[in-house]
């Protein structure tokens, strides 16, 4: 297939992007798969076993969310955001780049394995971190945040790791007091689909624990996940992804979402792989890259059809980055591009409630350098959409401070 001329045939948009083919994803290393075999694969084999027994029985529905998640209850206390009833919950991934001290910690297993690293003060400074991203994101509006799968490092390899979280509680009432949609989305390494053992049971062991801290979270949102490669078989492969979601536990099966991507799996195919039994997060910038691509509006639809009414849609919203391979996420976004997608989000969605987070780089200044660039007809607009934005504004003008819009700088 020529990418190229058939995206030249494709609607002009604010999604045109340049296609190029990607270039293939990073195997594991193998020096990596030792370690994580020595810290206990044959203990995870034995658990993840135990896990197919009870697993097994569970039908499509649970996946589709029939007994769905149980809705946090708030601190009585507790004063609550409410939002209107089809709106757009916008938001952005993982890391708050506006607010000081802006980056997670992190911890490196080949240190660990050292000695060199100790988690419990690294967690508890995550966590916290966590909490204060919340508070900036509500004040700018945004009611949906992706919490980084590695808010707590190394949780799946190091024993007695779930010991070393500390109490989320004043993260959860954070989260509800503002009413913000919480989601999540392990690497690329979590592969429920993967031919090879060691690589699946690494993934259900992180998957669930994922879950298990979504659960303490009391977090709403999905656990996304790509469908990984096709191996020279689909059939196959897509026999072993469902395979593998009959092994999920439970918090972690009644969250997860499926995304499609730039080079593999295009929304129709996750959708016949799983039976329709797995939600399907559409990604604007991966259905123009990928060139298996349905049309546009065919594969927005049957995306946010596949949610059930329990659930909330998710959507995510970049841009290409120039002159690198197809599928790369830019720096920042383009206002006009965040506004129509927004449009064509809202009327595909007949204005059902749905969240909608930008993967870019600079994540939340992305978001306010982009509001900066539009029009006042067209905030007036985005704000119609993304009703978090117009009581944002309200707030601010009430006080008598000035609008942030561009990368934190008053307007």
């Amino acid at each position: 297939m020529n990418t190229r001329r058939d995206a030249d045939r494709a609607p002009r948009r604010g999604r045109d992007l340049v296609l190029q083919r990607a270039k293939p994803g990073r195997r594991l290393a193998a020096a990596a798969r030792e370690i994580r075999g020595a810290l206990g694969l044959e203990q995870r084999r034995e658990r993840d076993a135990r896990l197919v027994g009870r697993r097994a029985a569970l039908s499509g529905s649970i996946i589709r969310g029939r007994h769905g998640i149980n809705r946090c209850k708030p601190d009585a206390g507790a004063a609550r955001t409410t939002h209107p009833v089809g709106m757009i919950r916008l938001g952005y991934v993982c890391q708050s780049l506006g607010m000081p001290e802006p980056s997670l910690k992190t911890a490196q297993l080949g240190r660990y394995l050292k000695g060199l690293v100790v988690l419990a003060p690294i967690y508890r400074y995550n966590a916290e971190y966590v909490r204060r991203s919340l508070l900036h994101s509500a004040g700018l509006g945004l009611s949906a945040h992706r919490i980084s799968s590695d808010l707590f490092p190394l949780l799946d390899v190091a024993p007695g790791a779930r010991m070393l979280v500390p109490d989320l509680r004043s993260v959860r009432r954070a989260a509800e007091r503002d009413d913000v949609h919480l989601s999540n989305h392990p690497s690329q390494f979590v592969v429920l689909s993967s031919p090879r053992e060691e690589v699946l049971l690494n993934s259900l062991a992180i998957m669930n624990d994922q879950g298990w801290v979504m659960d303490l979270l009391g977090a709403q949102g999905s656990i996304t996940l790509h469908g990984g490669g096709v191996y020279g078989d689909r059939e196959s492969t897509a026999a072993r992804l469902r395979q593998g979601i009959a092994q999920l536990a439970l918090p972690a099966l009644q969250r997860l979402a499926l995304e499609n991507d730039e080079r593999c799996w295009t929304v129709p195919e996750l959708l016949e792989a799983t039976g329709g039994e797995v939600p399907i997060v559409f990604d604007c910038l991966h259905w123009a890259a990928n060139p298996r691509r349905a049309p546009y509006e065919v594969e927005l639809d049957l995306a946010l059809r596949s949610w059930p009414a329990a659930r909330l849609p998710e959507l995510h919203y970049s841009e290409q980055w120039k002159g690198k391979p197809a599928g790369a996420h830019a720096e920042h976004i383009t206002g006009r591009g965040l506004l129509r997608f927004c449009e064509e989000v809202e009327e595909a969605s007949g204005g059902r409630e749905v969240a909608l987070l930008v993967e870019a780089k600079q994540k939340d200044l992305a978001i306010a350098r982009a509001l900066g660039e539009l029009t006042h007809r067209q905030r007036a607009r985005i704000e119609a959409l993304v009703p978090g934005l117009a009581a944002a504004s309200a707030a601010r003008r009430a006080i008598g401070a000035p609008r942030a819009d561009v990368d934190g700088a008053p307007a």
